[in-house]
């Protein structure tokens, strides 16, 4: 089912994913995310949702941002998110929030100075490290190559499967004309992201 819906997302339109696909599994993200196909799915409906379907999605989510950054598949839904989502003061309620929590709390409650940090498990990981990378390396900071053409350092740090779900600057057409899906510039949102996970990042450092 995952691949069909894949399938779909493959060859329908922006306009389509935004007003039929999207609506239509916006509440049931979560399911779809034990798949490579369905995460897949979920990231387009992210990249060309509404604010409301966004909203949607991100409330599925909460509370499965560790697990997800942790799957093989799965994280990249949760990066999708914050790549897209204008409200970074939701995203971080609703995703970033959760990793200020200690995933061993009880077995460290009694030995405070010893706690490991609440990050270190993700930084570790193959898979939950890139959301702290995409955090640090603008969008827009380019590297050249042996071959003189120029590509987004981000791209370096993904693989070509990875880039091509997170494909950057979404758009719609509305009245005749190319509309981002996200009004917030991607430094911007960036920055504003770091600011909730800054003081994790110095901590595990």
């Amino acid at each position: 089912f995952h691949s069909l819906l894949l399938d779909y997302a493959s060859i329908a339109s922006p306009e389509d994913i935004r007003s039929f696909l999207t609506p239509a599994l916006a509440e049931h993200s979560l399911h779809l995310l034990s798949t490579r196909a369905g995460t897949k799915v979920v990231c387009e409906c992210a990249a060309y949702g509404t604010v409301k379907d966004r909203k949607k999605m991100l409330k599925c989510l909460k509370g499965y941002t560790r697990s997800s950054l942790k799957h093989r598949d799965a994280y990249l839904a949760v990066l999708r998110m914050c790549d897209v989502m204008d409200d970074t003061v939701l995203v971080n309620k609703m995703l970033l929030g959760e990793l200020h929590q200690n995933p061993d709390n009880e077995k460290n409650e009694d030995d405070e100075e010893n706690k490991p940090s609440p990050i270190l498990d993700l930084v570790l990981s193959d898979t939950g490290s890139k959301l702290f990378l995409l955090l640090l390396v603008a969008k827009e900071e380019m590297s050249s190559s042996d071959d003189d053409k120029a590509t987004p350092r981000w791209h370096k740090l993904l693989d070509p499967y990875e880039v091509s779900a997170l494909h950057q600057n979404p758009t719609v057409t509305e009245n005749g004309e190319e509309v981002p899906t996200s009004k917030k510039e991607s430094g911007t949102r960036r920055r504003e992201l770091l600011v909730y996970l800054k003081e994790l990042l110095v901590d595990v450092c």
